[in-house]
């Protein structure tokens, strides 16, 4: 059966009426199904009309309630809903006040499963030690409501705030296997002001910047020497404009890791060699993603797009983004697209552990709902994924929750545990420990 659009009062009256006899009215719209994934199943309707595969497209009446009924064949599940529909419950009810494309993803079952855990105190985990230890930023702590950074306890399953002064916010970004905390202290009303703080064991170390006095820094990552990267402003260009440029502080001083035009350039990770990753501007206003090697130029992994490259493993594995599509670069330095989700397009991704398993975000369609400005166009929604056996594979679905949907997923330790953002917890911000079961 073939798909149609939805036709215009004006378009439908200027039809022969032999043809308005089989074409979609004015009071009707379309819904078109489409199968994807590696595995199988089958998309039900009610009222009847899609029963796909076969007939996966219909017009039902304009405005009416429409339930899509996923049923999987043996061997494989529902991983998500996208189009029309979201998340992957086993039904999808949606109103039908205009045309829409509706995917449904099945798939095999997934190579690894997990389990689920709240972290306390988080709004958003930013970073996670080899333990299972995480770090971020929470709201409504005590110092202030813009933020406040956290340290959570794996072995105890708590949270605590870090002790900065009322009135300050504080963002912690980054952490080692010491518990040692990279941490941006905020202060300001009318102009903020950023300085990064390496935070170990309660004490707070001031990491001074090289650029011009009382300018900002931005702290990211911190490995397990404790050198910590980030970026720095580098110049102040007049009106509030900056050229802020990377650093790498080995304990001892603050060193600028220049830039591919001599412009601007920051570093959001580190390895144990002290080989950082990031991005830097080029000629032509394009900012690629990079290695900093220490000692040596600085790589150019993505010369012919824009990109930008956020995390590296201590075994050599990098991943980011070159346009719209994630990467992984393998320790032999062949670099490799992962695609996105399937039914999807473009990705992103954040963090790589020694095994080259890698987490970020993939985008699959979506459109905005009624209500906003844009309502009923095209979107993209983010769904956090995996890369595991050389493909993506969307997270929500590996923990077999069918009530769940995981934005992004943040970082990956080497026991393969990953910080993931859900949409949601009771209604609250949060964020999640997955741990493989």
């Amino acid at each position: 059966m073939s798909c149609w659009r939805s036709l215009g009062a004006g378009e439908w009256a200027a039809l022969p009426a032999i043809q308005r006899g089989w074409t979609a009215s004015p009071e009707t719209v379309r819904l078109s199904v489409k199968l994807v994934g590696a595995g199988s199943g089958r998309i039900d309707s009610q009222p009847a009309g899609i029963a796909c595969p076969g007939h996966c497209c219909a017009a039902f009446d304009k405005d009416s309630k429409v339930t899509l009924f996923a049923a999987s064949d043996p061997g494989s599940a529902l991983a998500y809903w996208a189009g029309g529909c979201r998340g992957r419950p086993a039904s999808c009810t949606l109103s039908a006040w205009q045309d829409f494309d509706i995917i449904a993803a099945f798939e095999p079952p997934p190579p690894v499963a997990y389990s689920l855990r709240v972290i306390p105190k988080a709004n958003k985990a930013l970073a996670l030690n080899s333990t299972g230890n995480a770090t971020g930023v929470g709201y409504g702590g005590p110092q202030n409501a813009n933020g406040d950074g956290f340290l959570f306890d794996a072995a105890t399953g708590l949270s605590s705030y870090l002790p900065f002064s009322y009135g300050e916010a504080s963002y912690a970004q980054g952490i080692n296997d010491r518990n040692a905390l990279v941490v941006n202290v905020i202060t300001g009303l009318n102009e903020l002001k950023s300085r990064t703080i390496r935070w170990e064991n309660g004490v707070a170390t001031a990491l001074a910047t090289i650029g011009p006095p009382d300018s900002n820094t931005w702290g990211y990552a911190i490995n397990a020497s404790n050198e910590v990267v980030g970026w720095f402003v580098f110049k102040s260009l007049g009106r509030g404009l900056t050229y802020d440029r990377a650093f790498l502080h080995d304990g001892q001083r603050m060193i600028d890791l220049g830039s591919l035009d001599g412009t601007c350039s920051e570093a959001y990770a580190i390895n144990s060699a002290g080989t950082a990753v990031g991005i830097s501007c080029a000629p032509g206003l394009s900012r690629h993603a990079v290695v900093f090697h220490r000692g040596g130029p600085i790589e150019d992994l993505t010369p012919d797009s824009w990109g930008s490259a956020d995390g590296i493993s201590d075994t050599g594995y990098v991943v980011g983004r070159a346009g719209y599509d994630g990467f992984i670069r393998e320790p032999d330095g062949s670099m490799r697209n992962v695609g996105s989700l399937s039914g999807g397009s473009g990705s992103w991704l954040h963090g790589v552990n020694d095994a080259g398993i890698a987490v970020g975000v993939a985008f699959v369609p979506s459109y905005f709902p009624q209500g906003f400005t844009h309502a009923g166009e095209p979107d993209d929604a983010p769904r956090a994924a995996v890369w595991m056996n050389g493909r993506l594979w969307d997270l929500a679905y590996m923990t077999g929750r069918s009530d769940l949907w995981l934005l992004d997923a943040q970082a990956i330790n080497g026991s393969g545990q990953i910080l993931a953002e859900p949409f949601s917890c009771d209604g609250e911000a949060c964020s999640l420990l997955l741990t493989p079961r």
